[in-house]
């Protein structure tokens, strides 16, 4: 049950979104910062992991829908599915997150999720299948300090945000026998992101800690292209990120990708590839975000 990348944004971004979460996605990550979601949206995602494994098809899907209320909060729902030939995984999450002031230059919000974990394997010969069902928690928080680094050249309303994601309060073991040893870790995540309203792109990194391990993130959002399409305003976002132990020998992952957004439909495509499965091949993605 660990971070797969939920959407082929996060994954482009390098799953940096400690610090940024403004899409269905951010249930699984940072559901403080779904409240920058005017009204209602929903996204879902197919994607094809590993396709040089030989014997064996592994895919994921994922959606999720989210829903603001200005007075009560953000609310999101949303769910996780990995299939093999002999594993299944499904997560199912409800995401809040809840504004606790806002003055107009900066913001604090402050949220949760909880998530349904079940997984099955398929049995040795003579032998009964093997399953499990359980739940953990995540709490998080996001600081955003708007109209940043404003000045003549650049006007627009910039912001820059410092969000922390602390992962799997309950360190659930997730064994069928209730091992100890198979506890999901305590993951914390801080992250800060820079988003700039007047040029168009977003920087965001994030830093990961858990089990003794850091790992770095960082991922960079740019419109490359807007105007009017067919009546309606349309736009072409360009994303690069990626990820990767602090230890020297770690080789880390790498993403890149896309976004088409047209009146209320949006688009994205990923292409992410782990140095370290070199023959496993890389993984693609494909999102489809609507705006309600």
């Amino acid at each position: 049950f660990v971070q797969k990348g939920f959407s082929a944004r996060s994954s482009a971004l390098g799953n940096s979104y400690a610090a940024l979460s403004n899409d269905p996605a951010g249930i699984f990550f940072n559901p403080a910062g779904l409240g920058e979601i005017t009204g209602m949206q929903a996204q879902t995602t197919y994607a094809r992991l590993f396709p040089d494994v030989q014997d064996d098809k592994l895919n994921l899907f994922t959606g999720g829908a989210v829903i603001n209320y200005p007075t009560l909060g953000t609310f999101g729902i949303g769910g996780s599915f990995f299939n093999s030939q002999n594993w299944k995984e499904s997560e199912f999450a409800a995401g809040y997150g809840l504004s606790l002031w806002n003055n107009g230059q900066s913001s604090f919000a402050v949220g949760g999720t909880f998530r349904l974990l079940h997984w099955s394997a398929a049995p040795p010969p003579d032998e009964a299948a093997l399953s499990y069902n359980g739940f953990t928690v995540n709490a998080v928080a996001l600081y955003t300090i708007r109209n940043f680094l404003v000045d003549n050249q650049d006007p627009s309303a910039n912001s820059v945000r410092f969000g922390l994601q602390l992962e799997n309060l309950t360190q659930p073991s997730v064994s069928a026998s209730g091992s100890r040893d198979a506890r999901l870790p305590l993951n914390i995540e801080g992250g800060i992101a820079y988003v700039s309203g007047a040029y168009d792109y977003l920087i965001s990194t994030t830093v990961a800690y858990s089990e003794s391990r850091l790992r770095y993130k960082i991922g960079a959002e740019f419109v490359v292209a807007k105007g009017e399409f067919v009546g309606s305003n349309a736009s072409v976002v360009a994303r690069i990120g990626g990820d990767r132990d602090a230890h020297e020998s770690s080789q880390g992952e790498y993403s890149g990708g896309f976004g088409l957004v047209w009146n209320s439909i949006g688009i994205d495509y990923v292409y992410h590839y782990a140095v370290e499965l070199l023959d496993a091949g890389g993984a693609q993605r494909i999102s489809i975000v609507y705006n309600f």
